[in-house]
């Protein structure tokens, strides 16, 4: 007997969904912003972030609508945007080496909680979490908003603040995993960890 999808925690068992086709999309597109970058084409390498980044705005509002949401569409999200995020956080050390090199701790420190909360997920749970919290989604805005300060030669402190949020968001993943009892998807917040959205 198949599970039934809305006491399983998810709409669709399907794989091949519009949402997971725009993860898979921003998945592959990511790997276009390193030669983007080798290349010195600063423009260029905003445009495709913007292109790939606004594919995250829109699939999860799409997969709830339309009722497409599932647990392997939410790991492949977390899959999309991790990879993303690393291409965009290289692509930036390439074209804006100099600036980052003043910045290695606020990065690093990004960088270490990220993967500190990732290992105590897969410590407790035995796979990566795919929490899509608030915070989460704000710091990606403010990278988005850091990486373009940087590229453009505005400012650095978008990119400070940037950090500042993420390390945040990154503590609160550790504090949700601490507090759940099992491994769950789209927790918005510490605070809404009993609830999906």
């Amino acid at each position: 007997m198949k599970n039934d999808p809305k006491t399983s925690g998810q709409d669709t068992s399907s794989f091949w969904t519009f949402p997971n086709v725009l993860c898979l999309a921003r998945f592959m597109g990511s790997f276009v912003l390193l030669p983007i970058a080798l290349a010195d084409m600063p423009y260029w390498f905003v445009s495709v972030y913007l292109l790939l980044v606004t594919s995250d705005l829109v699939d999860g509002p799409i997969a709830r609508k339309f009722h497409q949401r599932s647990n392997t569409g939410a790991r492949l999200d977390t899959v999309a945007d991790v990879t993303l995020n690393a291409c965009l956080l290289a692509g930036v050390a390439i074209l804006c080496s100099k600036t980052l090199q003043h910045e290695l701790l606020f990065v690093g420190l990004v960088i270490g909680s990220y993967g500190l909360s990732q290992a105590f997920g897969f410590w407790k749970f035995r796979k990566l979490l795919s929490y899509h919290t608030y915070a989460a989604k704000l710091s990606q805005w403010l990278a988005m908003l850091a990486a373009i300060s940087l590229i453009l030669d505005w400012s650095v402190w978008p990119l400070r603040v940037a950090c500042i949020v993420a390390i945040l968001g990154n503590l609160e993943a550790i504090a949700i995993t601490a507090a759940l009892q099992k491994w769950q998807t789209d927790v918005l917040s510490f605070f809404r960890i009993s609830s999906r959205p």
